[in-house]
């Protein structure tokens, strides 16, 4: 019987990499100090779980694939419920670390005379909204019927009581029909 060539290349990779998982582990495997010495030497908590979790998930990796070379079948042994409760605390890592920086962003500073603005702005809006009938804007619709001028502004006999602003000659308005030629204003 022989052996796929699918196998064998996977197997030869295997093989390729084994030197650079023993590379990684060395200065973890040759140091005197046992494990819970070297992470107790961790000064930052967050650090120091992720050192726990990276080595829990080393380990169990590689007996996951320690019990496929040897034909054992990984998802019926507990190793995989192991891989799953350890990708479970990889998750919660990620979410404290990312709430972490979230906290230590600046905050927007409120800034009071802006706000102070915003609300004297509503409030004289809401102010014009109650002169005009309930409309904020001059512009009303025909079936609204003709528009009231709130008393701040004076009434239509006020205005016609007023004497209108004396005009000299040179300054009255000209009105053109558009037929003749529109006069060079900047000519004196």
């Amino acid at each position: 019987m022989s052996v796929p060539t699918s196998v064998l290349q996977g197997l030869e990779q295997v093989g390729n990499q084994l030197p650079d998982i023993e590379a990684a582990l060395k200065p973890l495997l040759d140091d005197p100090r046992s494990v819970r010495q070297i992470a107790n030497d961790i000064p930052d908590p967050e650090n120091r779980a992720k050192f726990h979790v990276t080595l829990a998930y080393a380990l169990d990796s590689l007996f996951h694939m320690y019990l496929k070379h040897r034909g054992t079948d990984p998802a019926r042994h507990a190793v995989t419920k192991d891989i799953e409760r350890v990708k479970t605390y990889v998750s919660k890592i990620k979410t404290q670390s990312s709430a972490a920086k979230e906290a230590q962003k600046p905050r927007p500073k409120r800034d009071a005379t802006v706000a102070q603005r915003f609300i004297n702005h509503e409030l004289a809006s809401n102010r014009r909204k109650a002169q005009w009938g309930g409309s904020a804007a001059p512009g009303r619709r025909p079936q609204d019927g003709p528009a009231q001028a709130p008393a701040a502004y004076g009434s239509a006999a006020d205005a016609d009581a007023r004497p209108a602003p004396e005009i000299e000659e040179d300054e009255q308005l000209q009105v053109y029909s558009g037929d003749e030629d529109v006069p060079d204003l900047n000519k004196k």
